[in-house]
């Protein structure tokens, strides 16, 4: 009589440890499903233009507080968080003109890119791409930046749609500023 009640117990327990196991795995995957987020191509723009448009935000005030440089290849005064580029050393100018400013916001562009074309976040998307060509330009209280993709194709379910091109505006005059940072260098020359 004692077996009989240790064999029940037994098998009650593997029945609810089974039942367990199964329910976890029915619920996990129902969870799973409700957060899967479906994105159509449109959609698939939208999110890699807004990471676009927050990452050229990052990128401009990055290039601006590293003294016009994102990657420096000229002489910086180095803190612990950053390299701040001269614009004034020896008694000259070498403050970094603004097509080179914007080749550094191109670079900071092109580096940061793949996040904003992380294929992890269109799981239920197949996103091929080739590197993007990236173009900027500081211009009178705005900065532009052009992004070329050959091609981004976002494939769902055999439909196919390709992103061309993503272009991104920052309203801010850094060409004014800049203007600024050369006039006083210029008054400092001729001291």
């Amino acid at each position: 009589m004692v077996f009989k009640k240790r064999q029940t117990a037994i098998f009650i327990i593997t029945i609810l440890i089974v039942s367990f196991v199964v329910f976890s795995f029915v619920f996990k995957t129902n969870i799973k499903k409700e957060k899967t987020i479906f994105l159509e191509p449109s959609q698939t723009k939208n999110s890699i233009q807004e990471c676009i448009d927050e990452q050229l935000s990052y990128g401009v005030l990055l290039v601006m507080s590293q003294g016009g440089y994102y990657i420096h290849s000229r002489e910086s005064f180095s803190t612990e968080f950053q390299k701040i580029a001269y614009g004034y050393q020896n008694e000259k100018n070498t403050l970094v003109d603004l097509s080179d400013m914007e080749n550094q916001i191109s670079f900071y562009l092109s580096d940061v890119l793949p996040i904003c074309i992380n294929e992890t976040l269109f799981p239920d998307l197949l996103i091929r791409y080739k590197e993007a060509s990236i173009k900027t330009k500081i211009e009178n209280t705005r900065v532009y930046a052009k992004v070329v993709f050959p091609p981004v194709s976002p494939v769902e379910d055999e439909s196919t749609s390709t992103i061309k091109d993503v272009e991104s505006i920052l309203e801010l005059d850094l060409k004014k500023m800049h203007f600024t940072a050369q006039k006083i260098i210029d008054e400092l020359t001729t001291l």
